[in-house]
């Protein structure tokens, strides 16, 4: 399914579950290079993840808030750098975790439905009063299966952690341990060390200058000298 973005064209899959799942989202990658699709630095790959237990114990989403937040600057390592200032994908503050921690304190069953002042984009973006899913929106635009595929079991492993309250890694561990501690196959993490060394050798987004964010208008002249084939769009 194909629909017009921001950025231009957003391809979306139905619903996809389990291996066969895995095996149909190989297959629309396939096609779409088959086809010449590309990204820029303007597209974010988001996955929403189906979340009925969440929905049935608001503290649950609280604690993945806050795991979230606590291991972000690991997650970052594994997603471009495009996407680490990005305005599509910003991190969830204290204060607004807090705001969902008071929700659910309520003790409410229909909890869930009053998530939506805090419904705007954000890394993992509370979806659960529309689709039931978390949408994560941190991962740039991708056309590799491999990739993705280790994305997405890297975040469901963390929502089943957090949901059998199992352990989750210690806050600032070494990579190697935060994925080794998540209990991740030897092929993701292998993908995923892969990906981490290819953003830690990434330079800085030209549109920033020391961590500065620039005008809009020097943002554009910056992105459009380092990015000459327009391959340049976005935070």
């Amino acid at each position: 399914m194909f629909e017009k973005d921001g950025s231009g064209i957003e391809a979306k899959t139905p619903p996809l579950k389990g291996i066969k799942g895995f095996a149909e989202l190989k297959r629309a990658y396939e096609v779409l290079l088959s086809h010449g699709a590309y990204v820029t630095r303007a597209d974010g790959a988001h996955v929403h993840h189906d979340a009925p237990e969440f929905i049935k114990d608001p503290m649950r989403v609280v604690q993945l808030l806050e795991a979230w937040r606590t291991h972000r600057p690991i997650l970052e390592r594994m997603v471009a750098r495009s996407r680490h200032k990005s305005e599509m994908c910003p991190p969830w503050s204290k204060d607004e975790i807090e705001g969902i921690r008071r929700i659910a304190e309520r003790q409410r069953p229909d909890a869930y439905r009053s998530y939506g002042m805090y419904s705007g984009y954000k890394d993992i973006s509370l979806k659960l009063d529309v689709h039931g899913t978390f949408e994560v929106r941190m991962h740039e635009g991708c056309l590799d299966y491999a990739q993705m595929s280790a994305w997405i079991k890297l975040v469901q492993r963390i929502m089943y952690q957090v949901l059998k309250e199992e352990p989750l890694p210690g806050e600032r561990v070494d990579p190697d341990v935060f994925l080794t501690q998540l209990k991740l196959g030897r092929k993701t993490c292998d993908t995923l060390r892969s990906k981490i060394a290819n953003v830690d050798a990434q330079p800085p987004p030209k549109w920033y200058d020391n961590g500065r964010r620039l005008s809009s208008e020097d943002k554009d002249k910056g992105a459009r000298a380092a990015y000459p084939d327009n391959d340049y769009y976005g935070y």
